[in-house]
């Protein structure tokens, strides 16, 4: 796991500026750093040494015929077999060692063959082409410019580039972050700085980008497989083993994020099966409802090792989340204090559940797609029965959200999967974006209409789809990576394995009696799991409603009283209203808060996202604050 850069440029500027992103990256790989350059390009890595942290496993690497040159962040698990398919030197211990014997062998079509999280950068030193990869889901992330005088640089993080030359804050970005809670996970928040969409692979001669093409196709639905077996669950639970197997492969000690739920348990049960003994570890807020007990009762249970780290928020803590912060998002605070804790407690590699609401049907808007005609019907019925509809909201809907039930029950209400899953994941209306900022948030990001071939999926299968895009890869995904980055901690998500996922959202889409989860945990043949589907969903979340009234929170909601705070250089303060006094809640449908944020938080967060621009020079460690 590290941060990698690079930058097109002959002069020696060019080492210059990888040293400089490198030194903002630091966060990303302390363990080493390197500038070297090959053809035209120079590229930059920090490294977290976890897959042979000896000087040996230090980047870049370059193939044997010292053509390809190849800098790379994340992790392929299945390096070994890789090497051993393609008989490859038999003593490669670390992962990215692969890539450019591999590359100088495949090309670009080596990509689909990786099972793990990566951003690549591979420069063919003979004719001064670049490559680069971001891996199927979107896990890790690369973003690049053009400077239009010849050339180019890329990076881990969009800030460092963005302070490279003067790049000002998008007020497109601006504008779908309030609707959303993040920015399109095509974009960053910054002119002029662009990012690789998840599943993507671009080939630049010198500045000039020449290629666009999917890793795995057909892109948006790569996912939507069928079962190859009668027994599609089965196969799921095989490939979930498989995955935590390989997930588990570290040179360094590894610790299980351990909730009271059932994802993170289902990785106890998987490893326990497999043989691994765990070291888990439980985060413990002493301000909300505390899970511990009922994560130390699962440890127990499988025989694991248990341990529970308090964390609490304090200004300092604050000031270094908004320096972490690499795009604006009203999620990620629960994230960055997990972090923390990981590594205080002496851990650069985490395991967590995260993705198994999304392929395996966690959240409430998978059982009302399976009631869209029914919903849809609703819609053409008399106010009257629509009103006495609302009453259920609450059954549907957090009670902030009544306003969304009225939408979900309205004439306008969605006519598909995609459509419903908007509006679950809207933060903010339209119509009240356009009066802040006089940008209605176009086409192409996550407002856009449901793609042709989603269309055509089965209700779960397009929620699927849906949740990809405007969940896990636009705010999920990118907090995991920043937050956990800014604390120089390997967060791997063994339910975003491109072997599992499509076979769990198959098995979901065809299953006749139990699907998602309930399934999974039948199919590993563990009653214990089983018993824990049927209880009240849970995780790790923060009470960011009550810090921001009485706590460590407060001081930045009532700096939206300051006529001069830079959130009003992008939102029109007259039209803010109550926005911006912070009454009521938002519309967001999150787990980070213990229920609604307040509904100042996304001015709140933008406000003091500005501010950390001006600043900071990029996220520090967790033990060096400001």
């Amino acid at each position: 796991m590290c941060g990698i850069s690079g930058c097109l440029d002959a002069s020696p500027r060019a080492e210059e500026m990888v040293a400089r992103l490198n030194a903002e990256q630091a966060h990303r790989g302390p363990d080493d750093a390197v500038v070297s350059r090959a053809g035209p390009y120079a590229l930059g890595n920090t490294r977290l040494a976890i897959q042979d942290p000896t000087p040996t496993g230090n980047q870049p690497f370059w193939s044997k015929d010292n053509r390809y040159c190849a800098v790379f962040n994340g992790e392929i698990y299945n390096f070994r077999e890789l090497a051993r398919e393609f008989s490859l030197e038999h003593d490669i211990r670390c992962d990215g060692t692969v890539i450019p014997d591999l590359w100088s062998r495949m090309g670009p079509e080596c990509l689909p063959r990786f099972r793990g999280m990566y951003a690549i950068a591979v420069a063919d030193r003979d004719t001064g082409t670049l490559w680069l990869a971001r891996d199927p889901f979107g896990i890790k992330p690369l973003y690049w410019r053009a400077f239009g005088d010849g050339r180019m640089a890329f990076a881990s993080e969009p800030r460092p580039l963005a302070r490279l030359a003067q790049a000002p804050v998008s007020q497109t970005a601006v504008a779908h972050f309030l609707r959303w809670g993040a920015v399109a996970p095509d974009e960053s928040a910054f002119d002029r700085v662009e990012s690789l969409r998840p599943n993507e692979c671009l080939r630049f001669e010198g500045a000039d980008l020449r290629r666009r093409d999917p890793i795995i196709r057909p892109g948006a639905t790569w996912f939507a497989a069928s079962p190859t077996a009668d027994d599609g669950a089965a196969e799921a639970a095989t490939s979930f083993r498989h995955s935590v197997d390989l997930h588990l492969r570290s040179d360094v000690p590894t610790v299980l994020l351990l909730s009271s739920g059932v994802d993170s348990a289902a990785v106890a049960s998987a490893a326990r099966a497999l043989g691994h003994d765990l070291h888990c570890m439980t985060v413990g807020l002493s301000t909300i409802d505390d899970e511990t007990p009922a994560a130390a009762t699962t440890a127990r249970h499988y025989g694991h090792d248990h341990q529970v780290v308090p964390a609490e928020l304090d200004d300092t803590t604050v000031d270094r989340f908004f320096a972490a912060m690499q795009r604006p998002t009203i999620d990620g605070l629960n994230m960055f204090l997990v972090s923390a804790a990981v590594r205080s407690a002496g851990f650069k590699v985490a395991l967590s559940g995260l993705g198994a609401d999304e392929g395996l049907g966690g959240y409430r808007q998978f059982r009302l797609a399976n009631r869209l005609g029914l919903i849809r019907l609703a819609q053409h019925l008399p106010a009257v029965v629509t009103r006495m509809a609302l009453g259920l909201g609450g059954r549907l809907w957090a009670p902030a959200t009544r306003p969304k039930t009225r939408r979900l029950l309205g004439p306008a209400g969605p006519a598909n999967s995609w459509d419903l899953d908007r509006l679950v994941r809207e933060v903010t209306d339209a119509e009240t974006v356009f009066r802040l900022t006089g940008i209605t948030p176009a086409a192409g990001g996550a407002s856009s209409a449901c793609p042709p071939e989603v269309g055509q999926l089965p209700p779960a299968q397009a929620i699927v789809a849906a949740e990809l895009r405007l969940y896990l890869q636009t705010m999920l995904l990118p907090d995991t990576d920043a937050f956990s980055m800014a604390n120089s901690v390997e967060l791997r998500v063994p339910f975003l394995d491109t072997e599992f996922f499509p076979a769990a959202v198959a098995a979901m889409a065809h299953a006749k009696e139990l699907q998602g989860k309930p399934a999974l945990a039948q199919a590993l043949d563990d009653p214990y799991l089983l018993a824990l589907t049927r209880r009240p969903k849970r995780g790790f979340s923060v009470p960011i409603a009550q810090w921001a009234r009485e706590g460590a929170l407060k001081p930045l909601v009532d700096g939206l009283a300051d006529p001069a705070a830079p959130v009003w250089d992008h939102v029109d303060r007259a039209q803010a209203g109550p926005l911006a006094s912070g009454d009521g809640a938002t519309n967001s449908s999150t787990p980070a808060s213990d229920g609604d944020l307040p509904a100042a938080w996304p001015l709140v967060v933008l406000n003091n996202w500005l501010l950390s621009l001006r600043s900071s020079h990029g996220p520090v460690g967790a033990g060096e604050p400001r």
